[in-house]
């Protein structure tokens, strides 16, 4: 297993050198990335819109340390479809 911080050249060492090893992305900067799609699913000029992201993105959040990523990427299915 591979627990990694997102930079792209991580991932590329991982494949290299761990070949099969599963990669996962570590929870900070995964958090990092939520308030990214926060502003990109919801109108940040919009306070209501915002204030929903900002919720939104929490709900995943919590809902990604308790139930791992599965949850999240069916919501963001629901989201973008």
């Amino acid at each position: 297993m591979f627990l990694g911080d997102g930079a792209p050249c991580n991932w590329n060492l991982a494949s290299l050198h761990l070949g099969r090893a599963v990669q996962m992305l570590d929870f900070y900067p995964a958090s990092e990335h939520g308030g990214e799609g926060s502003r990109a699913l919801y109108r940040q000029e919009d306070l209501p819109q915002k204030a929903w992201g900002e919720r939104w993105v929490a709900q995943r959040l919590e809902s990604l340390k308790h139930d791992g990523p599965l949850p999240l990427l069916r919501a963001l299915k629901r989201r973008v479809e």
